[in-house]
C-alpha cells in the first residue's frame, strides 16, 4: 500500500498453507498508520483468496497481548478460545530435561514421510469434522519441513498424532505442529524429534515447540514448565 508520496506506506507477507492462506507479518510505517493501509491490505488478500478459489481461510498468529488483536478482531478475524503457548529453549538444554535425559522405546513412531496416504487422508478429515480449532495445516505435508525430525504416531494401522518440524527465524528448529488425539501419542512424537535433534544439532541450536491441540499443550506444560514461554493466539477469518 502507497501513501501520499508514493513510497510504501505498508507490508503484508502470506503464504499459503494448504487450503488457507497463513498471515505471517504485516507492517505499516509510524506516520502512516491510522489510515486505513493495514485494512486495505488485508482486503485485498481477501480478494486474491478468493479469486484463487479452494482457500477455506486466512490465519495469523499472535501474542495474545498483542495492542495488534483489536484489529484483527475489528477486520473479521476470531480467536481460538485458549491460546497456545510457545516454549523457547536450546538442543543443549532440551538435552537436560527428563523426558530426553535417557534412551527409551519409540515404539509406534515412524517418519511422516513413511505414513501411507489412506492414514493421513482418515486424520485430515477426523482434524476437519472437529473444525481444526488448531489450524494445522492441511493436507498434511512435509513441504517447508525438515523431513528427519518430522514425526508421525501409528497405532493399528490409523495415525494418531503427527509432529512437523520446520527452520525457525533464528536458525533453529520450530516444533510448530505437535497435535494429537492422545493416547500418549504426543509424548512419543516430542521424545523421537528432541532425540534427533540432540543426537545432530549443535548445542546452542535454539528450538522452539509450540503445542496445538488440547493433549499436546497439557503434556508440553508438564515438560517445559521452567523454560521461556508466551501465549499465542490463532485467529482465523473464514472465507466460505
Amino acid at each position: 500500500s502507497e501513501g501520499e508520496q508514493g513510497q510504501p506506506a505498508a507490508l503484508l507477507a502470506a503464504r499459503l498453507e494448504g487450503s488457507r492462506f497463513e498471515l505471517l507479518w504485516i507492517f505499516t510505517e509510524e506516520n502512516e498508520r491510522r489510515r486505513g493501509h493495514a485494512a486495505a491490505l488485508l482486503e485485498r488478500l481477501r480478494l486474491v483468496a478468493e479469486r484463487m478459489g479452494g482457500i477455506e481461510s486466512i490465519t495469523a498468529a499472535l501474542p495474545a497481548d498483542s495492542a495488534a488483536l483489536s484489529f484483527f478482531m475489528a477486520s473479521g478475524f476470531s480467536a481460538q478460545k485458549e491460546p497456545d503457548i510457545e516454549f523457547a529453549t536450546s538442543v543443549e538444554e532440551l538435552a537436560r530435561l527428563p523426558l530426553w535425559r535417557n534412551e527409551r522405546e519409540t515404539t509406534g513412531v515412524v517418519p511422516l514421510s513413511q505414513v501411507p496416504r489412506y492414514a493421513t487422508g482418515a486424520y485430515e478429515r477426523a482434524v476437519r469434522e472437529q473444525g481444526n480449532p488448531a489450524q494445522l495445516p492441511l493436507p498434511l505435508s512435509l513441504d517447508g519441513c525438515i523431513p528427519r525430525l518430522s514425526f508421525a504416531y501409528m497405532s493399528d494401522g490409523q495415525l494418531k498424532g503427527v509432529l512437523l518440524v520446520e527452520r525457525s527465524d533464528d536458525g533453529g528448529i520450530y516444533l510448530s505442529g505437535l497435535h494429537s488425539f492422545g493416547g500418549g501419542a504426543a509424548r512419543s512424537l516430542l521424545y523421537a524429534a528432541g532425540r534427533e535433534a540432540i543426537n545432530s544439532l549443535p548445542e546452542q541450536t535454539p528450538v522452539h515447540i509450540i503445542a496445538i491441540s488440547p493433549a499436546s499443550r497439557r503434556l508440553i506444560k508438564k515438560i517445559l514448565k521452567k523454560t521461556d514461554r508466551r501465549c499465542i493466539l490463532r485467529l482465523t477469518m473464514p472465507l466460505r
